[in-house]
């Protein structure tokens, strides 16, 4: 099933479709040593890591996928089969914060949180606060 969805306007971001992928639906081939996200469009957790990948310019492949009928392939890769995952060169990560903080150790610079422990602790609990609220 592919439901058609607005193109990238990012030169970061390769977007593999002009689709969301969805039940039946082949798995677009890997791109060696090209991190890959596989997305929703409209996911706040997926968003997360897409701007992430957008604020450390980091180039990748978007997929799009249709989580009211997901692809197969897609529980290969996280049996939960949710949005975020990251793939690059047989590596799988999935979870947004787990995303996010595996992005911010591969690609250092810039750095998502401050070096001085308090103002680390700082940004934690306002993040904390206001994850509670999005719950």
């Amino acid at each position: 099933m592919l439901t058609s969805r607005r193109s990238s306007s990012s030169p970061l971001e390769k977007d593999l479709s002009p689709f969301s992928l969805g039940k039946g639906t082949k798995c677009p081939p890997l791109t060696p040593g090209v991190m890959r996200i596989y997305s929703m469009r409209f996911c706040p957790y997926a968003q997360r890591t897409r701007l992430v990948l957008q604020y450390k310019q980091i180039p990748h492949e978007l997929v799009n996928i249709n989580l009211k009928h997901k692809p197969k392939w897609l529980r290969e890769r996280y049996p939960a089969g949710l949005v975020p995952i990251l793939e690059k060169d047989g590596q799988v990560v999935y979870e947004s914060s787990v995303c996010n903080d595996y992005l911010d150790e591969m690609y250092p610079e810039p750095k998502l949180t401050p070096s001085d422990p308090f103002k680390k602790a700082e940004d934690k609990m306002l993040s904390e606060t206001f994850s509670k609220v999005v719950r």
